[in-house]
């Protein structure tokens, strides 16, 4: 069946990872617009919690089948000799975009600049798969909402300069999440 839809296992699992991807990007763009505020208005360093905050809310939601298969497959490459390329890929692009976000946070003075990007790109991806892997496996191991805000205020004091003022609660707002997403 995945051969009739999608040409083959690895196009079903490329297209997986990029609606996941779709579907994050979507949600930061509704978290933005239920602050009023439009992405150019924010520093890196809150447009990387707000990234990561959204990502951790969207991989919570009942209806984030997607990102949930996404991360078991990511897991599943751990011990394997033949990782899945569509995992890797992503893998790959996700730590590039949060590099090239925390190096703009570090032009624009949001965050710290002797932070090595690639490394904190490194422990944020870390964190939040980390928090999504354990989500799958302990669901009610702790408040999904305050787990959120604890991830972006870490991600606050681990990298914001510390001559500049960041929010330290959440970035986006957790009293109005949405109810259904376009799938």
């Amino acid at each position: 069946m995945p051969a009739y839809h999608f040409g083959s296992k690895e196009g079903l699992i490329t297209r997986l990872a990029e609606r996941a991807h779709e579907r994050t990007l979507e949600a930061t763009a509704e978290a933005l617009e239920r602050t009023d505020r439009r992405a150019e208005e924010l520093s890196a360093l809150e447009a990387l919690r707000v990234t990561i905050e959204t990502y951790l809310e969207v991989f919570v939601a009942a209806d984030a089948p997607e990102e949930r298969a996404v991360v078991v497959m990511w897991g599943a490459t751990f011990p394997s000799d033949s990782p899945l390329p569509a995992v890797v890929h992503a893998d790959r692009q996700t730590h590039r975009d949060l590099a090239e976000t925390i190096r703009a946070g570090q032009q624009d003075g949001s965050i710290r600049a002797d932070a090595d990007a690639d490394a904190a790109a490194v422990l944020v991806m870390g964190m939040a798969r980390g928090i999504a892997a354990l989500s799958l496996a302990h669901p009610g191991a702790a408040d999904p909402a305050k787990v959120q805000a604890l991830c972006g205020e870490v991600i606050t004091a681990s990298l914001q300069d510390p001559s500049t003022t960041a929010p330290r609660g959440p970035v986006t707002p957790t009293t109005s999440r949405r109810t259904s997403r376009p799938g």
